[in-house]
C-alpha cells in the first residue's frame, strides 16, 4: 500500500444529515481551513452535493503537493467499498459510492468511515477520551450515533454495522423511526425527533412560544424548544424532559453492556451543558452491574469536528 508519507497533506470531508464540513489538514492534523456546505440544499441529491464538495476540495487544494482523502458518512456504510448504503438521515443515499467518486475525481488515495466511528476514533487518539483502552462515543444531533473502541480499535461488528446506538429500541410500539422500526432513541431523543414532537403540539395548541416561531419561520428547530423552554413554555419542557429522559436509559444500556471507561457525548444537543448533568445522574442511579462510579461521562472536546478529525485519523490508521 501506498506509504502514508507521501501525503503532504489531507483532505477530510464529513457527509452530515444537517451539515457537510470539508477541511484541510495539515501533516501534524492541525485544521488549516474549513469550508462548510448546507446538506439540506442538495435533500435526496447526493450527486448534486459530492459535485458541490469537489468544488470546495479544488477551492482547498495546494498546487503541487500530494493529498489523501478521507470521508466520515452515516452508517450504515461498506467501509471496504466505499459505499454509503442508505442512511435514515440521508433520504436517496442508496448505495452512493462516495469513495470511487473521488477516486476518480482526483486520482488519489480516499477512505470511508461511519461518521460516530470516525468522532470516536477522533475523541479516542486526541478528544476527550484520551487515554483510555476503551470507550464509546454518542452523537446527539440531527440523529444519534455510536462508535465503539476497544482496546485501541474501532469496534465495527459484522458488516459494518455495530454501533447504531441510535436505533436500539427503548420503548416498545413508540414512535415510527426514519430507519423503519418503531421506538428507537433516535425516533425519541434526537434533535430531529424534538422538532418534530415540538411541531406536532405547536399545530395542535395554536398558541404559545413555539406556534408563534413556526408562523414566523414555517419551521421548528429543535435550538427553537430549548429556547422557548428557557423562557418557560411547558411543552417544551415537556418535551425536553421526555428526550433526556430516554437518552438516560440509551446509554445506561450501552454502558450495562459494554462496561468502558469513558463515554464521550457530542453532536448539537450537548450544547445544553444541563443534558450532559441531567444523563450522568440517570446513568448513576439506574447502572447497577457496571462500576458506574469509575466510569467517565464526558463531553466532546473536538465539538462538531469530531468526525473531520476522525475521518483524517482514519486514513492514517488505515496504513
Amino acid at each position: 500500500m501506498t506509504d502514508k508519507l507521501q501525503f503532504d497533506y489531507y483532505i477530510g470531508i464529513d457527509i452530515g444529515g444537517t451539515r457537510t464540513r470539508i477541511g484541510r489538514f495539515l501533516k501534524n492534523l492541525k485544521l488549516d481551513e474549513k469550508l462548510v456546505i448546507e446538506t439540506g440544499l442538495y435533500e435526496k441529491n447526493p450527486e448534486k452535493l459530492l459535485e458541490e464538495i469537489s468544488g470546495k476540495i479544488q477551492n482547498l487544494k495546494i498546487p503541487n503537493l500530494n493529498f489523501a482523502i478521507g470521508i466520515s458518512a452515516p452508517g450504515p456504510c461498506d467501509t471496504q467499498k466505499g459505499i454509503v448504503k442508505n442512511p435514515p438521515n440521508l433520504p436517496g443515499w442508496n448505495e452512493v459510492k462516495v469513495s470511487e467518486f473521488f477516486k476518480n475525481r482526483f486520482g488519489t488515495y480516499v477512505c470511508l468511515e461511519n461518521d460516530a466511528n470516525a468522532a470516536a476514533l477522533a475523541e479516542y487518539k486526541i478528544g476527550s477520551g484520551k487515554g483510555y483502552n476503551n470507550i464509546v462515543y454518542f452523537t446527539l444531533s440531527t440523529g444519534i450515533g455510536g462508535g465503539i473502541i476497544i482496546n485501541g480499535k474501532i469496534y465495527r461488528g459484522f458488516e459494518d454495522s455495530a454501533g447504531e446506538f441510535g436505533h436500539q429500541i427503548v420503548l416498545l410500539n413508540g414512535p415510527k423511526c426514519r430507519c423503519g422500526s418503531k421506538g428507537c432513541l433516535e425516533a425519541i431523543s434526537s434533535g430531529y425527533a424534538i422538532s418534530r414532537d415540538a411541531l406536532s403540539k405547536a399545530l395542535v395548541r395554536k398558541s404559545g412560544i413555539l406556534y408563534e416561531i413556526y408562523k414566523k419561520n414555517g419551521v421548528l428547530r429543535a435550538q427553537d424548544v430549548f429556547y422557548a423552554s428557557s423562557q418557560g413554555d411547558d411543552i417544551s419542557w415537556k418535551i425536553l424532559n421526555k428526550a433526556i429522559t430516554y437518552l438516560g436509559v440509551g446509554i445506561s444500556n450501552v454502558i450495562t453492556i459494554l462496561s468502558p471507561e469513558c463515554v464521550v457525548l457530542g453532536g448539537g444537543l450537548t450544547n445544553q451543558e444541563y443534558i450532559i448533568d441531567e444523563i450522568r445522574n440517570f446513568v448513576t442511579t439506574h447502572v447497577k452491574m457496571a462500576p458506574i462510579n469509575k466510569i467517565k461521562i464526558v463531553k466532546s472536546s473536538l465539538g462538531d469536528d469530531s468526525s473531520l478529525y476522525g475521518s483524517v485519523l482514519n486514513i492514517i490508521e488505515s496504513f
